[in-house]
C-alpha cells in the first residue's frame, strides 16, 4: 500500500528517485516519470530531475492511479534499500580510510546528465557504477559544464543546427542541501559547497566536477 497523500508527496518520492543516478538501471524507475509526460520528457533530454521541477500538482494529480503509486512506492523502497544495503566492500572489513580518486574529463552517467562525448565517458562511468554496486570506496573527479555537450539537427534549409543542454536543474538540485548534497573527504574537512557539484550515485559512490 502506498503512503503518498497529495501531489507534494508523490513530488518527494519522485525526486528522492531522481537525485540517484541508480535510477538510469534500476527497472521501472524511468518509466514513472517518462509516463507522466512523454513528450515533454523527450524534450527535456530524459532528465527526470528537470521534469519533476516543472510539472504541475494537477498534472501529478491526474497520473497518481493506485497503480502508478504502487510502482512509485516500490522502487522507492527499493532505492532506499539499495543505499541501505551491506556492500561487499563493507563485509570485507577493509581499511575505512581507505579512498580511490578517480580522474576523467567525463563521465557517462546517464543521458540525462551531458557531461560525455563518446565511449571513454560512458566506460567511466560504468566504472562509477560498478564502484557502486560494490561498495568500492571510488570518487569521480572531473568536469561538469554548465552547457552539456551539443546535439545536432538540420533546420528547414538542411543546414546543421547546434543545441546545447543546460545542466542547470541538477546544479539547482545539488545547491538544495537536500537529498544530493554530500561531504567528501571528512576526514580533512573539506565540504564541497561552494563552486562544485555532486551527483550521487548511490551512497558512498559520487562524482565531484568543478564547474566551468
Amino acid at each position: 500500500m502506498s503512503t503518498f497523500d497529495s501531489p507534494a508527496s508523490v513530488r518527494d518520492a519522485l525526486r528522492t528517485i531522481a537525485g540517484n543516478f541508480w535510477f538510469s538501471w534500476l527497472p521501472g524507475a524511468r518509466a514513472l516519470f517518462e509516463e507522466l509526460d512523454p513528450e515533454r520528457f523527450e524534450a527535456l533530454d530524459h532528465s527526470p530531475i528537470a521534469l519533476v521541477n516543472e510539472i504541475a500538482d494537477a498534472q501529478l494529480a491526474a497520473h497518481a492511479t493506485p497503480e502508478y503509486l504502487e510502482r512509485l512506492q516500490r522502487v522507492l523502497e527499493t532505492t532506499e534499500a539499495e543505499a541501505r544495503r551491506s556492500t561487499w566492500w563493507e563485509r570485507s572489513e577493509e581499511d575505512d580510510r581507505f579512498s580511490v580518486a578517480y580522474f576523467s574529463c567525463e563521465f557517462g552517467l546517464d543521458e540525462s546528465l551531458p557531461i560525455y562525448s563518446g565511449g571513454l565517458g560512458v566506460l567511466a562511468g560504468d566504472h562509477l557504477k560498478s564502484a557502486s554496486d560494490l561498495g568500492v570506496p571510488l570518487v569521480g573527479i572531473g568536469l561538469f559544464y554548465r552547457d552539456g555537450y551539443f546535439r545536432q539537427q538540420l533546420d528547414e534549409t538542411d543546414w546543421q543546427v547546434e543545441r546545447y543542454p543546460e545542466n542547470a536543474d541538477y546544479i539547482q538540485a545539488w545547491d538544495a542541501d537536500s537529498w544530493a548534497l554530500l561531504e567528501l573527504f571528512a576526514d580533512y574537512g573539506r565540504d564541497f559547497r561552494d563552486d562544485e557539484a555532486l551527483a550521487q550515485l548511490r551512497n558512498i559512490v559520487t562524482v565531484t566536477a568543478t564547474l566551468i
